[in-house]
């Protein structure tokens, strides 16, 4: 008699674990939204307001006819009451568009555990805290993404190294998201990020207005160039923010003693220096430093966030999407 066999069970698949987007940091984001401070332009469904008119969308306001004007917009019951033609309008509900520009250059690996110092302690000195530049700004980026896709709208990538080293299109799935957070666990921060490039060809790429979210310590030698490219973005109907990822080291010189620093991206460059020495002088540089970065986005009208490193991410994030709510 023939016996039917069974086969052996599968082995269970094991759960996809992302470094920058772990299912602590999901629960983190449960109660947060993002929203769009500006309308957006699109004809997808969605529950943002869009300057477009049409009959399919939700009704609007009422404005006086003028030649031209469909006659099927009319509304007749205002007609019958006051003699006077006014024509109905609507609003679209456009699915938003967000690109994450993550600057990969050399120096946002300052602070990674394991990664190639940015200089030499000549006196013995605690080892630095584990504040990876590169790592926040991807948890930044990751967790954002999230939060658009659950919302229905759509997530893009734009990676900043010599340009725009890479490109992921904007979707709204959960499959695209985790295919974004694996771009991410696999940068490699080196050379320069050629910011101002990465930006205007990011911006020409885009067939609709967007919102475009910068993750960088902008550290770029093109200040003035970055500030063009963020006006002209501006100018194409875009909106945009900007995350200046900086390490607590950056913000506050350590008294490290006698250190000799080598410039990431240019390792040609050093500079040797006695740390309580300049202290003073270093903390009115970084201050007018991010002075002038704040007050050039803001005569733009570019949202401009400081984020330390050493601040937990949900936290900065609740920070950002109250208060780019409340300006909506």
């Amino acid at each position: 008699m023939n016996s039917r066999v069974t086969p052996p069970p599968l082995p269970s698949a094991k759960p996809v674990v992302h470094r920058y987007l772990s299912p602590t940091d999901i629960r983190a984001l449960r109660d947060l939204e993002f929203h769009p401070r500006r309308m957006t332009h699109g004809m997808f469904s969605g529950r943002h307001a869009s300057p477009q008119r049409g009959q399919s969308s939700e009704f609007s306001d009422y404005r006086e006819y003028t030649p031209g004007d469909e006659m099927k917009n009319l509304d007749w019951k205002v007609l019958g009451r006051s003699d006077r033609l006014y024509i109905k309008t609507f609003e679209h509900q456009a699915q938003m568009d967000v690109y994450l520009l993550v600057d990969a250059s050399a120096s946002m690996e300052y602070g990674r555990k394991g990664a190639v110092s940015a200089g030499r302690l000549l006196r013995k000195h605690p080892e630095a805290p584990d504040h990876g530049k590169i790592d926040y700004a991807c948890r930044l980026a990751a967790a954002i993404a999230w939060l658009v896709t659950r919302q229905q709208d759509r997530a893009g990538l734009g990676i900043a190294q010599r340009g725009l080293l890479d490109f992921l299109p904007a979707r709204g799935t959960t499959p695209h998201v985790f295919e974004l957070v694996d771009r991410l666990d696999q940068l490699h921060p080196m050379h320069g990020s050629g910011l101002a490039l990465a930006l205007r060809d990011l911006a020409l790429r885009l067939r609709r207005r967007a919102v475009i979210l910068i993750f960088s310590d902008l550290m770029d030698d093109g200040e003035d160039e970055i500030l063009l490219e963020l006006r002209k973005a501006r100018h194409r109907g875009h909106t945009l923010g900007l995350f200046h990822v900086l390490h607590p080291h950056e913000l506050d010189l350590p008294d490290f003693g006698e250190v000799l620093l080598t410039d990431s991206e240019k390792t040609s460059r050093e500079i040797r220096f006695h740390a309580p020495d300049i202290r003073e002088a270093y903390a009115e540089r970084i201050a007018a430093y991010l002075h002038r970065w704040h007050e050039g986005a803001l005569s733009l009208g570019v949202d401009h966030l400081l984020a330390p490193t050493h601040r937990p991410a949900p936290d900065l994030l609740r920070e950002f999407l109250t208060s780019h709510g409340r300006r909506s």
